[in-house]
């Protein structure tokens, strides 16, 4: 006989201060850093409201690419083809940054979600991972959010190589500080951050 379930599990509880909100048209305040922006803040208004709904009839479709379609058509024509240029680029581009700063924070974070969504995808091949840095170089601010998305990256993934880069970025101070204190970090990474920590 199976345990039973805790139908709580799949419910977007953490939805239910900002749908509260939305309905009583108070200002919207992101749950995290990545909601930031118009499309989120237009979502939360929508019912049904999701805060007390069973989600796994729809859990599936978190793996569906045709998630990001609704974001995507909030891009701007210009946005969109720096969306293809980000996920083209393979390492910091000069020619990319300043582009990306010219865009709205809203419309980066957007491009940042979509980077962020093929490195999980490719499990944080080491471009893929490089590739965000072009959106907290043109909105540094975008650096928190990236760096909740990086302390995912496991520790056979956390390449010496990206260690300069990252120390570089003030964001990812405090995540490097977790790396160099984690056993599982490839002992190379590890090595080169306590050294310079000293």
């Amino acid at each position: 006989m199976e345990p039973p379930q805790n139908p709580g599990r799949f419910k977007a509880t953490f939805l239910a201060s900002v749908e509260k909100a939305a309905q009583a048209a108070e200002k919207y305040e992101p749950p995290h850093p990545s909601w930031t922006g118009d499309f989120y803040e237009q979502w939360v208004r929508l019912n049904p409201q999701l805060a007390t709904k069973d989600l796994r009839p729809i859990l599936h479709l978190s793996r569906d690419r045709s998630l990001g379609l609704a974001a995507y058509d909030e891009l701007s024509a210009e946005a969109k083809k720096l969306l293809e240029a980000t996920m083209e680029a393979t390492e910091v581009s000069k020619l990319l940054v300043p582009r990306l700063a010219a865009l709205g924070e809203g419309d980066v974070s957007r491009i940042l979600n979509r980077a962020v969504r093929k490195a999980r995808e490719d499990q944080w091949q080491e471009e893929d991972i490089v590739r965000c840095l072009n959106c907290t170089d043109a909105h540094p601010q975008l650096g928190a959010q990236l760096a909740s998305v990086f302390a995912e990256i496991p520790g056979n993934k956390r390449h010496v190589a990206l260690m300069p880069l990252l120390r570089q970025r003030d964001w990812a101070h405090a995540l490097l500080s977790n790396w160099a204190e984690d056993s599982e970090t490839l002992a190379r990474s590890r090595q080169y951050l306590q050294k310079g920590a000293k």
